[in-house]
């Protein structure tokens, strides 16, 4: 089986184990389904979660207002009541409560810093100022970011590209590891225990810039950006 194949074959693995610990997570049997949105009225400058199972994905309209969609899994009677709040300027996304897992869809008007943890789905960021994020069941795919970056996967493949240089930090315990960066020079340290590394920028020692890239079981791969 050649590298294509067994990437592929991790994929599906990889999102069959993620929509098995969902429907475990939201108990026996077929899990119900809803869906709701709404406006964020008061100021936002930071987007943060902790999200049991479910998925976050934050993106950016220019000009837009703040506002969230949820898409829910359940077992039983749907959860009453909204799972965010705005505190201090921060949006803060959580679970559904037990039995139910919840994606979100955010839209902000602007690129902000987000942060969080999400246990068994992905994380999306489609344009943010910062990125801290981490799964333990799932995918991470963080693009457009403005300044650092920080990812880290359990079980799950982590992409990142940032549009100006600057520290990032990419790692899966299982999974493959994917960093883009703009033109700059860069002091890297890409690892894999058991997997390839392809590093096709060049290490500066001297460089302020940082990219660290590990994979315990997965391939590493360190990219320039395209022109």
């Amino acid at each position: 089986m050649g590298k294509t194949e067994l990437r592929v074959l991790g994929a599906v693995v990889l999102g069959a184990a993620v929509a098995l610990a969902i429907t475990a997570c939201t108990g026996l049997g077929p899990a119900e389904a809803a869906s709701d949105g709404k406006p964020i009225t008061a100021p936002v400058s930071v987007v943060k979660f902790d999200v049991p199972t479910g998925g976050v994905h934050v993106r950016v309209e220019d000009g837009a207002p703040v506002s969230i969609r949820r898409e829910l899994k359940f077992s039983g009677t749907k959860p009453v009541g909204d799972s965010h709040h705005v505190e201090g300027g921060a949006l803060v996304l959580n679970g559904c409560g037990d039995g139910c897992a919840v994606n979100y869809d955010v839209v902000v008007p602007a690129a902000l810093p987000v942060s969080g943890h999400v246990g068994t789905g992905s994380v999306v960021l489609d344009r943010a100022a910062s990125a801290d994020v981490r799964t333990t069941t799932g995918g991470i795919d963080v693009h457009g970011v403005s300044g650092t970056v920080r990812a880290e996967a359990r079980t799950g493949d982590v992409r990142t590209a940032q549009t100006k240089p600057g520290a990032v930090y990419a790692a899966a315990q299982t999974g493959s590891v994917t960093v883009t960066v703009p033109p700059s020079t860069y002091r890297v340290t890409a690892e894999a225990r058991t997997g390839r590394v392809d590093l096709r920028i060049p290490n500066t020692p001297s460089a302020a810039d940082t990219v660290e890239a590990h994979a315990g079981t997965g391939s590493v791969t360190v990219t320039p950006a395209a022109n």
